[in-house]
Protein backbone atom coordinates (compact mmCIF):
# COMPACT_ATOMS: atom_id res chain seq x y z
CA UNK A 1 0.00 0.00 0.00
CA UNK A 2 1.57 3.15 -0.93
CA UNK A 3 2.31 5.87 1.64
CA UNK A 4 0.26 9.13 1.84
CA UNK A 5 2.61 12.10 2.84
CA UNK A 6 0.89 14.92 4.29
CA UNK A 7 3.96 16.89 4.56
CA UNK A 8 3.61 19.48 2.08
CA UNK A 9 0.20 20.39 2.78
CA UNK A 10 0.83 20.72 6.00
CA UNK A 11 3.96 22.64 5.86
CA UNK A 12 1.86 24.94 3.03
CA UNK A 13 -0.98 25.45 5.83
CA UNK A 14 1.52 26.68 8.99
CA UNK A 15 3.33 29.02 6.87
CA UNK A 16 0.26 30.48 6.05
CA UNK A 17 -1.01 31.15 8.98
CA UNK A 18 2.71 32.32 10.65
CA UNK A 19 2.31 34.37 7.81
CA UNK A 20 -0.67 36.43 8.81
CA UNK A 21 0.13 36.60 12.17
CA UNK A 22 3.91 38.36 11.34
CA UNK A 23 4.07 40.87 14.09
CA UNK A 24 2.22 39.85 16.74
CA UNK A 25 4.07 39.67 20.04
CA UNK A 26 5.44 36.85 21.45
CA UNK A 27 4.32 33.28 21.02
CA UNK A 28 1.19 34.20 18.99
CA UNK A 29 3.85 35.10 15.71
CA UNK A 30 6.08 31.86 15.87
CA UNK A 31 3.91 28.50 17.80
CA UNK A 32 1.34 27.57 15.01
CA UNK A 33 -1.17 26.57 17.82
CA UNK A 34 -1.17 29.95 19.50
CA UNK A 35 -0.75 31.58 16.03
CA UNK A 36 -3.74 30.18 14.63
CA UNK A 37 -5.88 30.69 17.96
CA UNK A 38 -4.98 34.69 17.19
CA UNK A 39 -5.47 34.88 13.97
CA UNK A 40 -9.09 33.38 14.62
CA UNK A 41 -9.51 35.86 17.05
CA UNK A 42 -8.44 38.88 14.76
CA UNK A 43 -10.43 37.71 11.72
CA UNK A 44 -13.53 38.34 13.70
CA UNK A 45 -12.52 41.76 14.95
CA UNK A 46 -11.77 42.68 11.41
CA UNK A 47 -15.23 41.41 10.67
CA UNK A 48 -16.77 43.82 13.08
CA UNK A 49 -14.54 46.41 12.23
CA UNK A 50 -15.78 46.33 8.87
CA UNK A 51 -18.97 47.24 9.68
CA UNK A 52 -18.49 49.74 12.49
CA UNK A 53 -16.24 51.51 9.97
CA UNK A 54 -19.65 51.90 7.81
CA UNK A 55 -21.17 53.14 10.64
CA UNK A 56 -19.06 55.70 12.27
CA UNK A 57 -18.58 56.96 8.64
CA UNK A 58 -22.57 57.27 7.90
CA UNK A 59 -22.63 59.76 10.89
CA UNK A 60 -19.73 61.67 9.87
CA UNK A 61 -21.27 62.44 7.18
CA UNK A 62 -24.87 63.25 8.92
CA UNK A 63 -22.94 65.29 10.96
CA UNK A 64 -21.65 67.48 8.25
CA UNK A 65 -24.86 67.83 6.79
CA UNK A 66 -26.95 68.73 9.79
CA UNK A 67 -24.37 71.38 10.23
CA UNK A 68 -25.17 72.39 6.88
CA UNK A 69 -28.49 72.45 6.68
CA UNK A 70 -28.10 74.50 10.05
CA UNK A 71 -26.54 77.06 7.92
CA UNK A 72 -29.50 77.06 5.74
CA UNK A 73 -32.42 77.74 7.95
CA UNK A 74 -33.46 73.80 7.42
CA UNK A 75 -33.34 70.98 9.62
CA UNK A 76 -31.09 67.33 8.18
CA UNK A 77 -34.62 64.77 7.87
CA UNK A 78 -36.63 67.91 6.43
CA UNK A 79 -33.73 68.32 3.83
CA UNK A 80 -33.66 64.30 3.21
CA UNK A 81 -37.33 63.87 3.03
CA UNK A 82 -37.33 67.06 0.59
CA UNK A 83 -34.76 65.94 -1.37
CA UNK A 84 -36.43 62.71 -1.62
CA UNK A 85 -39.57 64.52 -2.82
CA UNK A 86 -37.78 65.64 -5.60
CA UNK A 87 -36.30 63.06 -6.65
CA UNK A 88 -32.74 63.82 -6.30
CA UNK A 89 -30.99 60.24 -5.82
CA UNK A 90 -27.91 62.13 -4.13
CA UNK A 91 -25.93 59.92 -1.23
CA UNK A 92 -24.79 61.40 2.14
CA UNK A 93 -21.35 60.82 0.86
CA UNK A 94 -21.77 62.98 -1.83
CA UNK A 95 -23.49 65.89 0.34
CA UNK A 96 -20.66 66.11 2.76
CA UNK A 97 -18.04 66.44 0.09
CA UNK A 98 -20.65 68.88 -1.38
CA UNK A 99 -20.75 70.84 2.03
CA UNK A 100 -16.64 71.38 1.60
CA UNK A 101 -15.57 71.70 -1.80
CA UNK A 102 -18.81 73.19 -3.39
CA UNK A 103 -21.30 74.66 -0.79
CA UNK A 104 -23.15 76.86 -3.26
CA UNK A 105 -24.61 73.56 -5.26
CA UNK A 106 -25.64 71.79 -1.68
CA UNK A 107 -27.15 75.46 -0.89
CA UNK A 108 -29.20 74.65 -4.48
CA UNK A 109 -30.00 71.30 -3.14
CA UNK A 110 -31.43 73.41 0.04
CA UNK A 111 -33.20 75.46 -1.72
CA UNK A 112 -34.83 72.58 -3.80
CA UNK A 113 -35.56 70.08 -0.79
CA UNK A 114 -37.34 73.42 0.88
CA UNK A 115 -39.86 73.75 -2.17
CA UNK A 116 -40.32 70.39 -2.46
CA UNK A 117 -41.80 70.49 1.32
CA UNK A 118 -43.89 73.66 0.52
CA UNK A 119 -45.94 72.12 -2.52
CA UNK A 120 -46.07 69.19 -0.49
CA UNK A 121 -47.56 71.32 2.35
CA UNK A 122 -49.94 73.39 -0.15
CA UNK A 123 -51.39 70.13 -1.79
CA UNK A 124 -52.18 69.07 2.34
CA UNK A 125 -53.98 72.28 2.58
CA UNK A 126 -55.87 71.70 -0.77
CA UNK A 127 -57.04 67.83 0.73
CA UNK A 128 -58.21 68.91 4.13
CA UNK A 129 -60.01 72.04 2.58
CA UNK A 130 -61.66 69.66 0.55
CA UNK A 131 -61.82 66.85 2.68
CA UNK A 132 -63.58 69.47 5.36
CA UNK A 133 -66.20 70.47 2.31
CA UNK A 134 -66.78 66.83 1.71
CA UNK A 135 -67.98 66.21 5.98
CA UNK A 136 -70.04 69.06 5.77
CA UNK A 137 -72.16 68.00 2.90
CA UNK A 138 -72.17 64.63 4.60
CA UNK A 139 -73.38 66.55 7.58
CA UNK A 140 -75.67 68.25 5.53
CA UNK A 141 -77.14 64.78 3.62
CA UNK A 142 -77.81 63.22 7.19
CA UNK A 143 -79.72 66.18 7.88
CA UNK A 144 -81.85 66.06 5.01
CA UNK A 145 -82.32 62.44 5.61
CA UNK A 146 -83.37 62.34 9.25
CA UNK A 147 -86.03 64.90 7.95
CA UNK A 148 -87.06 62.94 5.45
CA UNK A 149 -87.33 60.06 8.07
CA UNK A 150 -89.38 62.23 10.57
CA UNK A 151 -91.77 63.21 7.57
CA UNK A 152 -92.09 59.46 6.52
CA UNK A 153 -92.87 58.77 10.58
CA UNK A 154 -95.14 61.76 11.06
CA UNK A 155 -97.36 60.17 7.38
CA UNK A 156 -97.29 57.10 9.06
CA UNK A 157 -98.73 57.92 11.95
CA UNK A 158 -101.10 60.07 9.91
CA UNK A 159 -102.10 57.02 7.99
CA UNK A 160 -102.51 54.57 10.93
CA UNK A 161 -105.02 57.30 12.40
CA UNK A 162 -106.80 57.67 9.40
CA UNK A 163 -106.73 53.91 8.78
CA UNK A 164 -107.96 53.22 12.40
CA UNK A 165 -110.49 55.80 12.16
CA UNK A 166 -112.03 54.61 8.86
CA UNK A 167 -112.00 51.08 10.68
CA UNK A 168 -114.52 53.04 13.34
CA UNK A 169 -116.70 54.53 10.90
CA UNK A 170 -117.02 51.45 8.82
CA UNK A 171 -118.00 49.30 11.97
CA UNK A 172 -120.22 52.00 13.01
CA UNK A 173 -121.93 51.79 9.28
CA UNK A 174 -122.15 47.78 9.32
CA UNK A 175 -123.89 48.30 13.34
CA UNK A 176 -126.28 51.36 11.38
CA UNK A 177 -126.63 48.91 8.08
CA UNK A 178 -127.38 45.67 10.71
CA UNK A 179 -129.62 47.37 12.92
CA UNK A 180 -131.78 48.33 9.39
CA UNK A 181 -131.92 45.29 8.27
CA UNK A 182 -133.05 43.72 11.81
CA UNK A 183 -135.64 46.16 11.60
CA UNK A 184 -136.91 45.23 7.88
CA UNK A 185 -137.06 41.22 8.90
CA UNK A 186 -138.77 42.27 12.13
CA UNK A 187 -141.08 44.12 10.02
CA UNK A 188 -141.18 41.12 6.80
CA UNK A 189 -142.29 38.89 9.72
CA UNK A 190 -144.83 41.26 11.50
CA UNK A 191 -148.22 40.41 9.35
CA UNK A 192 -149.98 43.03 11.05
CA UNK A 193 -147.71 46.09 9.79
CA UNK A 194 -149.39 48.75 8.33
CA UNK A 195 -146.89 50.61 5.76
CA UNK A 196 -146.36 53.85 5.43
CA UNK A 197 -144.10 56.30 3.56
CA UNK A 198 -141.48 56.63 5.89
CA UNK A 199 -141.11 53.15 6.52
CA UNK A 200 -141.13 51.67 3.69
CA UNK A 201 -138.34 54.21 2.38
CA UNK A 202 -136.66 53.06 5.64
CA UNK A 203 -136.30 49.78 3.79
CA UNK A 204 -133.91 48.44 1.37
CA UNK A 205 -135.16 47.08 -2.38
CA UNK A 206 -134.49 43.76 -1.63
CA UNK A 207 -137.04 43.90 1.40
CA UNK A 208 -139.17 46.05 -0.49
CA UNK A 209 -139.65 43.09 -2.97
CA UNK A 210 -140.13 40.36 -0.54
CA UNK A 211 -142.67 42.53 1.21
CA UNK A 212 -144.25 42.32 -2.40
CA UNK A 213 -144.03 39.07 -2.70
CA UNK A 214 -145.32 38.26 0.70
CA UNK A 215 -148.34 40.42 -0.31
CA UNK A 216 -148.80 38.56 -3.62
CA UNK A 217 -147.43 41.26 -5.66
CA UNK A 218 -146.10 40.09 -8.97
CA UNK A 219 -143.45 41.34 -11.73
CA UNK A 220 -141.38 44.13 -9.35
CA UNK A 221 -138.39 43.03 -9.94
CA UNK A 222 -138.01 45.50 -12.63
CA UNK A 223 -139.62 48.48 -10.72
CA UNK A 224 -136.93 50.85 -8.89
CA UNK A 225 -137.46 51.46 -5.17
CA UNK A 226 -139.83 54.60 -5.49
CA UNK A 227 -141.75 52.71 -8.00
CA UNK A 228 -142.26 49.65 -5.74
CA UNK A 229 -142.83 52.30 -2.66
CA UNK A 230 -146.08 53.44 -4.79
CA UNK A 231 -146.99 50.23 -5.62
CA UNK A 232 -146.84 49.11 -1.97
CA UNK A 233 -148.76 52.03 -0.77
CA UNK A 234 -151.44 51.35 -3.05
CA UNK A 235 -152.15 47.57 -2.96
CA UNK A 236 -151.60 47.86 0.86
Amino acid sequence: MVKVNLVPARRKRRKKILKLAKGYVGSKSTIYKTAHEQVMRSWQYAYVGRKRNKRDWRSLWIRRINAGCSENGINYSSFIYGLKLAGVDVNRKILANLIINKPEIFKFYTELAQKSLFELNNNKLIEDISQSKLDSNDIIKSDLDSDSLTQQSIKKDFSDSVSQNSVSINNSAIDNINDIEKNNSDILEDNSFSPNLSSLKKMNLLNLRQLAKKHNINKVSKLKKAELIDLLLEKL
